[in-house]
């Protein structure tokens, strides 16, 4: 009787089937490992791709960036901003003119030197106005200086070189089960979503440094207008502003790639931790959202370091 229920052919079937769960089951799982492989080291090859772009962007002239587009504003400034320029250099000039009428007696007792100075005067802010443009590339050449400093001192070595998925997710080898499938196939989620979180921030940094150039080579080009202001001791105010406008937006890019390397460093050090997987991955997720509200804020911050309104 014990060897026929041995025999049972109801045994066989219950492990030939178990045998094809656990085939299926792992095909499955490792399948979907070897995608969360590929993620998880692509996801690490494009924050650093964008890290070594954004940092080539920023330390560029704005020549090299885009040629056509300096060249319209190099044009604008000493074709159509210059003359402007020059008018209100004139109007200054007549308004320092009547000043010193007034405060002299009808000229009665204004001075050769007084004149003198005036021309002299006169004769600076019109070469400070010829060259303006070139002025505020020099601006913008010490905020470069900056910028590269900072990209030599960041750049040492990439997030996430020596890391592997192994180190925050065991891979199963047997013994198979709905959960561990379950649970992998969550975990491939997870790691799309952060690749994806950061390829738009890749893209929005585009926009920004995009942005950024543009708003740069737009206050170049009417530089000559409140150079022109300079002259004058109740006008120059707003030439003093411009300047340190000019400043703030020279130093932008230095403060952008400033917030992208501190970025990389929270997110090297969320993944050094070798916590909680998922903590992890919503440490890449917030810490993104973060990294672009803060990019988009360092025209503020550089504006407030310079005071520039």
């Amino acid at each position: 009787m014990v060897k026929i229920l041995a025999l049972s052919p109801f045994d066989g079937l219950s492990e030939f089937a178990y045998n094809l769960l656990q085939s299926i089951l792992e095909t499955i799982y490792t399948g979907t490992y070897t995608g969360c492989e590929s993620l998880f080291n692509g996801m690490f090859n494009s924050l650093n791709n964008k890290m070594g772009e954004l940092s080539g962007n920023l330390t560029q002239s704005p020549q090299a960036w885009n040629v056509t587009a300096f060249g319209v504003a190099e044009n604008v400034a000493k074709n159509a901003c210059i003359p402007i320029a020059g008018v209100v250099i004139t109007f200054v000039f007549c308004w320092e003119l009547i000043h010193l009428m007034q405060e002299s007696n009808q000229m009665h007792n204004i001075k050769p030197d007084t004149i003198l100075i005036k021309l002299i005067t006169l004769a600076v802010c019109l070469l400070v106005c010829s060259k303006s443009f070139e002025i505020v590339m020099g601006f913008y050449e010490i905020g470069s200086f900056a910028t590269k400093k900072v990209s030599q001192s960041t750049n040492n070595k990439e997030i996430g070189e020596d890391l592997k998925l192994e180190d925050f997710i065991e891979k199963k080898e047997s013994d198979f089960s709905f959960w561990d499938v379950l649970k992998i196939c969550m975990d491939f989620l997870a790691l799309g979503v952060s690749r994806l979180t950061i390829m738009v921030c890749g893209v929005i940094i585009h926009v920004r440094v995009l942005l950024w150039f543009i708003e740069l080579l737009i206050y170049s080009s009417v530089a000559p207008i409140p150079f022109a202001t300079f002259g004058n001791k109740d006008w120059s105010q707003m030439g003093m502003n411009y300047v340190r406008k000019m400043l703030a937006v020279c130093f932008e890019g230095f403060f952008m790639l400033l917030i992208f390397a501190m970025y990389g460093g929270v997110l090297t050090g969320a993944y050094l931790q070798q916590g909680d997987f998922f903590e992890s991955i919503l440490m890449i997720i917030g810490g993104s959202f973060a990294f672009v509200m803060l990019l988009y804020k360092a025209g503020s911050i550089s504006a407030s370091i310079f005071n520039a309104h």
